[in-house]
């Protein structure tokens, strides 16, 4: 070791104070990007999971695969791992109670597929042989038909066909409007089968599937006499490029990716991707929405590494500051340039050998720490089976130490090249960081008239320092741009998560049809009581229609629907709420219930939809009104027939009522209106009119399941009809997992660069005022009383803030305005601005710097005036 890296280490360790703060500098942002790659890294891994174990262990799906093209994907250099799926065909269920699903859909899986697909095995084991079956609980509960393990079912499989076209699970029961089935299953074997097995609900199924899905065994040895598979594989590589070597695999496995019927119009997919898992792993098909995230990803970078630099340059900024006589006296005795220069680039390496491990630590475990807590908090809400773990892998950690170790190089370099600029006078005579012409430190008479003689020095103390004046405003502009720039960012994450889901706020609807409206209405009590409803909303719906003029329809209706008559149509969705209901909705949507009238009918609009339009996911008003405004609305809806009522719009929202979602067509709104008003209006229909409003229930529960087999018994038990239930429940608590974990990173993201702000003011501020020992020092020695003393950092506080905010506030705005339109490219909304976040950093900015300011000033004044003078920093 030399002996300027030694008379370094030396300065290192006799200015204590100073290094601790440089090295706590260092730690809290190597922590902060250490934190950000370690939950990145973390949560990307428990979506993953969650991923693989809702829908299965797969990336692409090819349908209807000729067995001899299998080749293609077992010798594929793309292909990770393939797996075979053989569909035999249908066989009746004996004894459904469910008319829409009166079938067994038989499955062969080969081995790998039932390790991958999804199959959670609740009892028993997965077949071993082709005459061995699994099946699913689903056909107890929906079906009403008990199967166990160790039955024998003998089946009579055929296929399913309608005007001579072969249907397949995608393709519900054909049943006619008077219940008359409109299909034929035509039987080619039977085949005899011993139950050892039963497992969850396959979620691979559809809903509307007209088979509840069982599974055989599929012996790939049989591969070559399968005739038409179904193969699902996984990449070797996952990137944005396995679609393009999707379309490879499919042209030569013979396939289409997809196939339009000219008759019908309707589309068939024979390439199938888990967009579900790909999107966790960074991959998604929609070019504009991968662009989003890019930049977003990109600006969060720059903002950790703008929020580091700033924080570490500043550091040793103000350390070369207070070794600049040291480093003149080092000239003055033959030091070169290049050795003053590596003298501060030696000090940045040994605090980021010092640092740089303690920030790694601190911010592993403060993952880890705050993972603990957050993961029983996810348990609760979302129901998660997976857990939220800890995960550090070596490339996040090799991201933060490279990401960290170029942080500090650049903090350093702008101090390394003024090291090596000062000469032996500048150093002695301090002429670099005080200026002391007339011109320099005039102020204005208005200046000593509004804050008298304490502010007016204050303003000369900062002219006459300018270039640590402008280090420190610099500085405070550097905190309230992050801050402003990370509150835009969490606003436009926030408002982009919640386009990105559907909105889902309902785990069922319940519709039972065909029955007396009393029938029904008891029905829904009953079930309204059960012990597994947490939240319920009863609604009944009339589809009505309604004309607007231009001028108050959305831009997206005026550029592609075309107007009749100079009117565009309008579908109107006309929601009841009884009162209590009615009483919260207003409640969450903030109106107040005091709006609606008993001379009008009134109606709150939600006049918000949200639609996937050229790639694009937009968000609007569904039209243009204001409160009082009265719409004239057919209520039998489309047709030849017409009833008009007026409904007069009592206030608007953008929250939406339970059971409904704001995406849908643009030339579409939502009204909600009471349930007296509803009744008022139906009663004026013409007779035999009133045949498009319906009437559903709505709950949430924390056993979707289980409430679902409830709701069939209950049917089976004391009611006739056709009961109807969507279960939302599984891509309900998606959306939530999704939103909920954007705002885990959003908040933490928020606390860390707030923390970074405030630590960045703090040494800025306290570390000026403390290099200034010697100027209060003289100030007391001359008369100065503490009053006025006090005073006199007040008023600095104040200039540093106005000023930094001068600069501040524009800066943030441009970024906010940045960050919408490159929000822009995926998803269209209204520009808003986050004017709580402007009002909280002016406040924060005064409240920081004057805090700061006095107590690293309240330090000083305890000191001996004789001491103060003659420090040095050596």
């Amino acid at each position: 070791m030399n002996v300027i890296n030694k008379l370094t280490l030396r300065h290192l360790l006799l200015n204590k104070k100073r290094t601790l703060v440089t090295i706590i500098g260092v730690i809290l942002s190597v922590s902060m990007i250490t934190a950000v790659t370690t939950f990145v890294v973390s949560a990307q891994d428990m979506m993953i999971r969650d991923a693989i174990q809702g829908r299965g262990y797969w990336h692409a799906n090819f349908s209807d695969i000729e067995a001899d093209k299998a080749d293609v994907f077992l010798d594929s250099p793309h292909v990770e791992q393939a797996m075979f799926m053989h569909n035999l065909g249908y066989a009746e269920l004996e004894g459904s109670t469910n008319e829409f699903k009166p079938y067994l859909f038989v499955q062969e899986f080969d081995a790998a597929s039932m390790e991958n697909l999804a199959l959670d095995l609740i009892d028993g084991r997965f077949p071993e042989r082709s005459d061995e079956l699994v099946v699913s609980e689903h056909i107890g509960y929906n079906a009403g038909v008990e199967i166990a393990v160790g039955d024998t079912l003998e089946l009579a499989i055929g296929q399913r066909y309608f005007e001579g076209k072969r249907l397949g699970q995608d393709k519900q029961f054909m049943l006619s409007d008077d219940r008359v089935v409109q299909e034929t299953l035509e039987i080619e074997f039977v085949r005899e089968y011993t139950v050892v097995g039963v497992v969850a609900r396959p979620t691979l199924e559809n809903r509307s599937a007209p088979g509840y899905t069982v599974f055989s065994y599929f012996d790939r040895d049989n591969l070559a006499t399968a005739g038409v598979l179904d193969v699902w594989m996984t990449f070797a590589n996952v990137s944005g490029a396995i679609y393009e070597q999707g379309q490879e695999l499919a042209a030569a496995a013979g396939v289409q990716v997809y196939h339009d019927d000219p008759l019908s119009g309707e589309r068939t997919y024979f390439v199938r991707y888990n967009s579900n898992l790909l999107s966790m792993y960074g991959v998604t098909d929609n070019p504009l929405i991968g662009n989003v995230l890019n930049t977003f990803a990109l600006i969060a970078i720059v903002i950790i590494m703008v929020g580091s630099v700033a924080l570490i340059y500043n550091a040793f900024a103000i350390s070369i500051s207070e070794r600049s006589r040291q480093l003149g006296m080092l000239a003055s005795v033959g030091a070169t340039r290049r050795q003053k220069k590596n003298s501060v680039f030696f000090e940045g390496l040994v605090i980021g050998l010092v640092g740089i491990p303690l920030g790694l630590f601190a911010g592993i475990g403060g993952m880890g720490v705050t993972f603990y807590f957050v993961d029983p908090i996810i348990a609760n809400l979302m129901a998660m089976p997976v857990e939220l773990r800890l995960v550090v892998s070596s490339v996040s950690v090799a991201v933060a130490v490279l990401f960290s170790a170029l942080t500090i190089l650049i903090s350093v370099w702008i101090p390394a090249r003024r090291a090596a600029k000062i000469t032996p006078i500048e150093a002695i005579r301090q002429t670099r960081d005080v200026k002391l012409s007339r011109r320099d430190v005039r102020t204005s008479w208005l200046t000593r008239w509004l804050f008298g003689f304490e502010g007016e020095l204050a303003l000369k103390n900062l002219k006459r320092n300018r270039r640590r004046y402008r280090a420190t405003v610099v500085s405070l502009t550097v905190s309230i741009v992050l801050f402003l720039t990370v509150s835009s960012y969490a606003n436009f994450a926030t408002v982009g998560s919640n386009m990105y889901t559907q909105g889902l706020n309902y785990d069922l609807s319940i519709y039972l049809g065909n029955v007396s409206v009393e029938e029904q209405q008891e029905f829904y009590r009953q079930v309204m009581g059960m012990e597994a409803v947490a939240e319920y909303l009863y609604e009944q719906t009339l589809y009505a229609s309604m004309e607007l003029p231009p001028e108050r329809v959305n831009e997206l209706v005026r550029e592609h629907w075309e107007p009749e008559d100079g009117l565009y149509t309008y579908s109107v969705y006309l929601h009841s709420l009884d009162d209590a209901a009615l009483a919260n909705y207003a409640q969450e949507a903030g109106v107040p219930l005091s709006v609606f009238s008993d001379d009008s009918f009134g109606a709150i609009a939600f006049n918000l939809f949200r639609a996937h339009w050229d790639d694009m996911i937009v968000e609007s008003e569904a039209i243009k009104a204001r409160v009082g405004d009265v719409l004239e609305i057919d209520l039998i809806g489309f047709g030849e027939e017409s009833h008009f009522e007026e409904v007069e719009l009592v206030a608007f929202t953008g929250h939406a009522p339970m059971g409904s979602s704001a995406w849908g067509r643009p030339n579409a709104l939502t009204l909600v209106v009471q349930e007296t008003v509803f009744d008022a209006m139906v009663a004026g229909l013409p007779e035999n009119t009133f045949a498009n409003d319906r009437r559903t229930l709505y709950v949430n529960s924390p056993e979707p399941i289980a409430l679902e087999a409830q709701l069939r018994e209950l049917l089976g038990e004391q009611f006739a009809g056709d009961l109807h239930i969507n279960n939302q429940a599984k891509a309900a608590q998606e959306e939530r997992q999704f939103v909920l974990l954007v705002m885990i990173f959003i908040t933490g993201f928020i606390v860390l660069i707030t923390l970074i702000c405030i630590a960045n003011i703090f040494n800025t501020v306290s570390t000026s005022i403390g290099l200034r020992r010697r100027e209060f020092a003289m100030l007391k020695s001359v008369g100065m009383t503490p009053e006025g003393f006090n005073r006199m950092i007040r008023y600095e506080s104040v200039f540093y803030g106005i000023k930094a905010l001068l600069f501040g506030l524009p800066i943030g705005f441009g970024i906010n305005y940045l960050l919408y339109m490159a929000m822009s490219e995926g998803f269209l909304f209204a520009f808003t601005m986050p004017w709580q976040s402007y009002i909280v950093v002016v406040v924060a900015v005064f409240a920081v710097v004057f805090t700061t300011m006095l107590y690293a000033s309240a330090r000083i004044k305890k000191e001996n005036i004789i001491d103060a003078l003659r420090d040095e920093n050596m």
